[in-house]
């Protein structure tokens, strides 16, 4: 036992927790990398050999640190503040690398292709998650003890040796600096320091202020500060390089439904441009969803908002940045309504116009149950004319399209009969009467070759004599929609 105590001395102690605070740095860099590229499968089998071997040399040399530091602190008594502070990150590097033993075995699992295991294994996700952020607080604490170890290496180095905590330390003459010797010594006995005596209470800690108080001590404070910081820094910004960017929002296209005024849109398309191979990625993709405000009463000219709806926890753990994730459309393509006749396009009246009067020329002959013709004698169209034009609205985003109505006075001369038989005699006859017509689907997106027109006499029944009784008909024919005369 003696042997090994004067094998396992301080200062190769201090050199191992130096060499382990290098491969701690280098640890946390390789599970920053690799974290992104296993999540996706990308060069997983080689970057997790990587990381179970690193795993077993970290967890025998904190074996060792711990086990060296624990015989030099309980079996050599050697209680100086670095030594307390080596086995203490020896304990916690130890249990971090124990609590983190599962995600060997996934490893194992990973490399063997039983992914029954993995997917067992995602149900405790937050368990391996905490033991993780664990294993990077024990790294933290070993790259800070490294620095720490390297001041008292080079304390030892000038024949320097650390501050016991309450240990016994000898005692000098004020005068000679020599160490005092008891009267059995100075007879010539082996000269040996006097009995200990023991730290006063507080001079530990009247030290250690001391130290910190002191240039050596700020410059040592600082080099581990600045050395945990840069630490922090490096790793932080690791992360951010490492990070996939995603713009959720340049892909997207918005399509506008039915009229203008009473609107509606929905996302017809979505494109996020991502590295087809990183399943973390894909993952991440699938799941975002998108919203639309305002999305009802939409009217031309309108402007909505696009926004992605995603899980900011879900893209944190797969290394994804959004750097995009809203975007305004203007709304456009929305049917419009014309509000007057006078709103109508040419198109239209023109439309109407031709099928009209194509029309009244093919139907006048069949006028017969309008006036008192007789039916088997030839009528004459004399002329016709348009007195009068609507524009019937319907309901603002309803089922009934809008419908322009044109009333005519038509003019045609023929014969009435009078009597029956061979005693029946003839007479000429010329009357005026009132034909309208009827064209649907006046919006925005009327289109002449679809165009129908439809058109009908008033009958004698009717006893229509007067053009204000003809429209004050059609008014009556036309109330469930909103009548606009035209002039």
């Amino acid at each position: 036992m003696q042997k090994l105590r004067d094998f396992i001395t301080a200062k190769r102690l201090y050199l191992l927790s130096v060499i382990m605070g290098g491969g701690a740095v280098l640890a946390w860099l390789l599970l920053t990398v690799s974290e992104h590229a296993i999540s996706s499968m990308s060069g997983a089998g080689f970057l997790v050999v990587v990381l179970e071997l690193v795993y077993f040399v970290s967890l025998a040399a904190n074996l060792c640190l711990t086990a060296g530091a624990g015989l030099r602190l309980f079996g050599a008594k050697e209680r100086t503040i670095p030594m307390i502070a080596t086995f203490a990150v020896g304990v916690v590097g130890t249990l971090a690398l124990l609590f983190n033993l599962r995600l060997v075995g996934l490893g194992f699992a990973l490399l063997g292709g039983d992914y029954m295991a993995i997917i067992g294994a995602a149900m405790s996700l937050q368990a391996m998650a905490a033991a993780l952020y664990f294993l990077y607080f024990a790294i933290i604490l070993q790259v800070a003890l490294a620095g720490y170890n390297i001041y008292n290496l080079l304390q030892l180095k000038k024949g320097k040796t650390p501050h016991q905590m309450g240990a016994p330390a000898p005692r000098f003459d004020p005068m000679t600096g020599q160490p005092i010797v008891t009267a059995t010594q100075a007879a010539g006995g082996v000269a040996t320091a006097a009995p200990p005596a023991v730290a006063a209470p507080g001079q530990t800690a009247q030290k250690l202020r001391a130290f910190v108080g002191s240039k050596k001590g700020k410059v040592t404070l600082g080099c581990i500060g600045g050395g945990i910081l840069l630490l922090v820094a490096g790793g932080i910004l690791l992360s951010v390089l490492t990070r996939t960017k995603l713009d959720l929002v340049s892909g997207v296209e918005v399509t506008f439904n039915n009229e203008s005024g009473a609107g509606t849109a929905y996302v017809s398309k979505q494109d996020i441009d991502y590295d087809l191979n990183d399943a973390a990625v894909g993952i991440f993709v699938g799941s975002v969803t998108y919203q639309i405000e305002p999305n009802e009463g939409l009217a031309n000219g309108d402007k909505v908002t696009v926004k992605a709806v995603y899980s900011k926890e879900t893209a944190k753990k797969a290394k994804i940045k959004v750097i995009k994730d809203t975007r305004t459309f203007k709304v456009q393509g929305l049917t419009e309504r014309y509000g007057d006749v006078a709103d109508l396009p040419d198109e239209v009246i023109e439309t109407s116009d031709a099928k009209s009067e194509k029309l009244i020329k093919n139907s006048y002959d069949s006028i017969s149950y309008a006036g008192d013709f007789a039916y088997d004698k030839d009528k004459e169209l004399v002329g016709y004319e348009k007195v009068a034009q609507y524009l019937m609205k319907g309901e603002p985003g309803g089922y009934d399209s809008d419908v322009y109505v044109a009333l005519y006075k038509v003019t045609v001369k023929g014969q009435k009969k009078n009597g029956y038989g061979s005693s029946a005699t003839y007479e000429d006859l010329q009357g005026d009467f009132y034909y309208y017509t009827e064209m649907s689907g006046i919006d925005s997106d009327f289109d002449p070759d679809d165009a129908y027109v439809y058109g009908t006499y008033f009958g004698s029944w009717d006893k229509i004599e007067t053009q204000e009784q003809a429209e004050t008909e059609i008014e009556e024919e036309y109330d469930d929609y909103t009548i606009v005369k035209g002039a």
